[in-house]
């Protein structure tokens, strides 16, 4: 019993981690899109941030599939 409730509490730590950070992943990518895009430069910079958060939100799931909690 104490074995399986120090491994719930492991694991119930990590999820809340992963929780947060997925939180955060995709408030980069909510904000992103937030961005302003008149000018040719602004879209161009906007994609930048959106590609570049988007690729940061997939980090998150990928990174617990592979143990690096």
């Amino acid at each position: 019993m104490r074995a399986a409730l120090t491994e719930a509490t492991k694991l119930r730590s990590q999820a809340l981690r992963l929780a947060a950070d997925d939180v955060e992943a995709f408030g980069a990518v909510s904000e992103a899109y937030k961005l302003p895009k008149e000018t040719d430069e602004q879209r161009q910079a906007r994609t930048e941030q959106i590609q570049r958060a988007l690729v940061g939100a997939t980090e998150v799931p990928l990174n617990s599939s592979r143990g690096e909690l």
